[in-house]
């Protein structure tokens, strides 16, 4: 009876947070599920590989169109011995506008810009379109699979198992696994790539202004970070009390004959209301979470845009930074 559990529970082992463990078997259970579809998955891979180089290449691409836009004059800038982000870039710059006209060297500018951007969704949508069979295709596994397993156990699996719940494994726990499959895509391919090369970037252009916003955006990902967790345990607690709803209803309809006999439509009733009333105070505090996170996000995400304008703004006036690369600074 266990064994037979454990197989049908296998959406929701990877849905599961509990443990560290669980976490762990749910991942590897879900790349073994991509086996089936390598060609797909390959192609998604190397589509968010190149999307991610092209994310990385795009940022630097902004601080010629300013320096070319704002400079009054030319500056011949000799060739730099170094390998300095901001002397090599000015370098590039002023020989783009040697060799051409300003207006010809900004038109160069983005044009260049141009292609990049585009080349960068067109990955992006590859990866999106390559990756649609794979999550589709799973799902259409799972669901064969689990349905099989229900038809296979025991009448006596079922006596002790609530309707409703094996029918939200089947249906929106299952559905859950679908962005889960495309998350994991993400965040192993894609956004290491983006991440190091935008901090690579950031490095190279000011050192001390990359600190100041790492510590800035620690800070504020320590609070949403909790906000998060809160509304994550709060949705668990939502999915749990709306299969206790569907198998009351499912109960009552099917034994609608018997309920009426035995005068227990109160009985029912009162059955329901318990677990409607808790779905209903539980769903609105996570609605009050989840509509919190999205002003406390954008005040958030302001006050460390103004606090780097402030830095940032200070280290232009020293002569630490070059509006510019201060410009392409903030873009990535």
């Amino acid at each position: 009876m266990k064994r037979s559990s454990q197989v049908v529970y296998i959406s929701f082992d990877m849905l599961s947070q509990q443990n560290t463990s669980s976490n762990n078997s749910g991942f590897w259970r879900l790349m073994s599920r991509l086996k089936g579809y390598k060609k797909n998955v390959i192609l998604a891979i190397v589509s968010n590989v190149l999307m991610a180089i092209f994310t990385v290449v795009s940022i630097p691409m902004i601080a010629p169109f300013f320096d070319i836009l704002f400079s009054q004059e030319v500056v011949v800038v000799p060739k730099p011995e170094n390998n300095n982000l901001s002397d090599n870039l000015d370098y590039l710059f002023s020989q783009l506008v040697i060799n051409y006209t300003p207006q010809k060297a900004l038109l160069i500018v983005i044009a260049a810009m141009l292609v990049v951007f585009f080349l960068k969704n067109l990955f992006r949508y590859l990866a999106l379109y390559f990756m649609a069979p794979v999550r589709n295709g799973i799902i259409y596994d799972l669901r064969k699979q689990i349905f099989e397993k229900y038809i296979d156990l025991p009448l006596s699996f079922y006596s002790t198992e609530k309707k409703g719940d094996l029918m939200n494994r089947m249906t929106s726990d299952v559905q859950e696994i679908e962005w889960s499959i495309l998350n994991t895509i993400e965040a192993i391919f894609k956004a290491p790539l983006i991440i190091v090369g935008s901090l690579t970037f950031m490095i190279l252009v000011s050192p001390q202004l990359t600190l100041f916003v790492l510590v800035l955006i620690v800070f504020t990902a320590f609070i949403i970070g909790g906000i998060s967790k809160t509304l994550k345990r709060s949705s668990f607690e939502v999915q749990t009390r709306l299969g206790r709803i569907s198998s009351i209803l499912e109960e009552t309809l099917g034994g609608l004959r018997i309920i009426k006999g035995f005068n227990a439509q109160k009985y029912q009733s009162e059955k329901l209301e318990k677990d409607n009333a808790d779905y209903r105070n539980i769903l609105t505090r996570l609605l009050w979470r989840r509509d919190l996170s999205s002003p406390l996000s954008e005040f958030l995400g302001i006050v460390v845009v103004s606090m780097l304008l402030w830095y940032g703004s200070a280290l232009v006036f020293d002569k630490v930074l070059t509006p510019d690369l201060f410009f392409a600074f903030i873009f990535a």
